[in-house]
């Protein structure tokens, strides 16, 4: 009789913490903040893409810069509000020089709102962003940066961008944003 008591306390012991392991694991998963890739880690293009794109200006005295960042719904976090699901983050797009010295820099703000659960999960819905800078010829770095109103850590990127001097003939690489099947 004493084992099998010993036996059913060791059941229910076992029971317990497992039930505390899962529902530990559970609430964790629910308020967890959305794992983004490290600085040092590019993020899945399904959910985020930044390209760099540049053409000589009407002048010829310099360079247009246009950064795009396309950011899917499943990239950050949503956060249920009454009947609908709702998410804010902020992209920062900063033109730095050699000498770390910003050219250019711009903040937007984007609200989304979703009307079920799959909506906030999907990686097809996808906000575009698109920011412009002028630049003379030289040699950049472009940092991204997006901070997620309900998420963690914000994600962060740099990019080199080397602008040669106007005359050169000069081409960007192309944006392909999504696969075409022509």
């Amino acid at each position: 009789m004493w084992e099998t008591n010993g036996m059913t306390s060791a059941k229910s012991w076992i029971s317990a913490a497992l039930f505390l392991l899962l529902s530990s694991a559970l609430s964790h998963a629910q308020y967890n903040n959305r794992p983004y890739p490290s600085t040092n880690q590019k993020a899945n293009k399904d959910l985020l893409m930044m390209k760099t794109w540049f053409h000589a200006d009407s002048t010829l005295q310099g360079y247009e810069v246009k950064v795009f960042i396309r950011v899917a719904n499943d990239f950050v976090q949503f956060i249920q509000e009454d009947s609908l699901f709702k998410a804010r983050y902020m992209v920062t797009v900063n033109l730095l020089d050699d000498d770390n010295e910003s050219i250019g820099g711009r903040t937007v703000q984007n609200h989304l709102t979703a009307p079920d659960y799959k909506t906030t999960n999907s990686r097809r819905i996808k906000s575009l962003h698109t920011f412009k800078f002028y630049a003379p010829p030289g040699k950049y770095r472009v940092f991204y940066e997006i901070q997620d109103s309900h998420g963690g850590q914000p994600y962060q990127q740099k990019e080199k961008v080397e602008l040669p001097a106007i005359g050169q003939l000069t081409l960007s690489p192309p944006l392909f944003f999504e696969q075409s099947d022509n």
